[in-house]
């Protein structure tokens, strides 16, 4: 077991590559400004019975930006993109009605629209690659 003096360092990273379940919206914290994307991880594998069929399994990804990148997000996403997310796993807890609560989200650190058509609106900033948002040299950061 490492000391104090001794701590490991130690980080979590998330990479998700899904489609957008809704076009994202820009809603007002106590802090800042956020958006939540939805991203839908589908996958297909076979069952392990003796009928050997295929099953079809989608798991939702609740994404976070938080700040000035909601606008940039907000104008260079449509729903059903295909996006490739690189973040960091976070936990955030709440009482409600006396019981806690508890939930997972990615605060990304980067996201890559690679859809071949996007759909969404024309952007107000060009990003520093064609569908690429990077927010690890901003003043970005969770109000959590």
């Amino acid at each position: 077991m490492p000391t104090s003096r001794q701590i490991m360092p130690s980080f979590t990273q998330v990479n998700v590559m899904g489609y957008l379940a809704r076009a994202p919206e820009i809603k007002a914290g106590e802090k800042m400004n956020y958006t939540m994307l939805m991203i839908g991880v589908t996958k297909k594998f076979k069952t392990n019975n003796k009928v050997k069929k295929w099953v079809i399994k989608t798991q939702w990804i609740k994404v976070m930006f938080f700040g000035e990148m909601c606008n940039l997000i907000f104008n260079k996403f449509a729903k059903g993109d295909l996006v490739y997310v690189v973040g960091e796993l976070q936990a955030n807890s709440w009482d409600k009605d006396g019981v806690k609560q508890f939930d997972m989200y990615v605060l990304a650190k980067k996201i890559l629209n690679i859809t071949k058509n996007p759909r969404a609106n024309i952007r107000q900033e060009p990003a520093s690659e064609p569908g690429d948002i990077d927010m690890t040299d901003s003043d970005y950061h969770s109000p959590f």
